[in-house]
């Protein structure tokens, strides 16, 4: 059975379940994505920002899109190399284990 089903139509037995996060969990992944910047200085610019998130985050249309850019960028300073950065291993993370993790809970 498809375990969003079983969940949506209780058919299982109730368990006291503990879910957590990490704060970081994307820093991991960025490793192996980082393949795609320079070693020496991985900073990102924000072209470069702009072009990966929709790449991260593929199977979000584009209206999600442009409101993940809106959301992950510092607006303090929007062309901050090194926090474009930060914001991509926090989409990462997000997208693939805290989003997930609530949408369980």
């Amino acid at each position: 059975r498809d375990p969003l089903e079983t969940l949506k139509n209780g058919l299982y037995d109730p368990k006291n379940v503990i879910i957590g996060v990490n704060e970081n969990e994307g820093s991991y992944f960025l490793l192996y994505y980082a393949q795609r910047f320079n070693y020496e200085n991985v900073t990102v610019a924000r072209a470069r920002f702009l072009e990966e998130i929709p790449k991260i985050v593929a199977t979000r249309s584009p209206l999600e899109i442009e409101a993940i850019v809106y959301e992950y960028t510092d607006w303090s300073d929007p062309n901050g190399a090194s926090k474009n950065l930060v914001a991509l291993e926090k989409i990462l993370g997000d997208s693939s284990f805290t989003c997930s993790s609530y949408e369980f809970a």
